[in-house]
């Protein structure tokens, strides 16, 4: 009688092991999902809040401009598949740290559609064609994803949509006046105007 509780009981588990997998097998864990048209790619995470102050001294470059163009480009390494980037183009009116002399400048963002391939990914800034914006910019790094790009300092922390004299951020409902972010900005770099 104890080998047939002892022989039930390891079926037992062995089925319910069994099940778990098939669950687990069947569930959707992954972030990338196949369709008859797309492969869609998500990128999640979570990041520590970064001040003014730190955005601003991190980043080379304050800029305030016109986005003109967006670009959707393929960036596949040996690390990851491949998974679209946009190049954001934006028209440069001024650059509150004074050292950014261009009229233009590239800032590559994670996210965007390209023939079958999606991505989005919900740590980065959104750009729209025409958006006034002000972003905090890194230095170039040529060998990695970003290219012959900038990247956005602080990822979605580091950009601001500007309208009708208000500066707001995304995800963030902290809408302060434009002249007095400018102002904080060049306070805490220690730019004079």
């Amino acid at each position: 009688m104890q080998n047939k509780y002892k022989i039930t009981s390891f079926a037992a588990i062995v089925m319910v092991f069994a099940m778990t997998s098939i669950v687990l097998a069947n569930m959707d864990v992954s972030t990338q999902i196949e369709t008859h048209e797309k492969h869609v790619t998500s990128f999640h995470g979570s990041m520590p809040v970064y001040s003014l102050d730190y955005l601003v001294n991190v980043s080379e470059y304050a800029i305030i401009g016109e986005v003109v163009k967006i670009t959707p480009t393929i960036v596949e390494t040996h690390t990851m598949p491949p998974a679209v980037y946009s190049d954001v183009l934006v028209k440069v009116e001024n650059d509150l740290n004074n050292n950014y002399h261009d009229k233009t400048i590239s800032v590559r963002i994670q996210g965007g559609e390209k023939d079958n391939i999606k991505t989005t990914a919900d740590l980065n800034p959104k750009f729209a064609v025409g958006e006034q914006v002000l972003f905090f910019v890194h230095e170039k790094d040529l060998d990695s994803i970003w290219g012959d790009n900038y990247y956005v300092s602080g990822l979605y922390q580091g950009k601001y949509s500007l309208t009708d004299g208000k500066a707001n951020r995304d995800i963030y409902d902290d809408t302060v006046e434009q002249t007095e972010l400018f102002s904080q900005i060049q306070q805490i770099r220690g730019v004079q105007k």
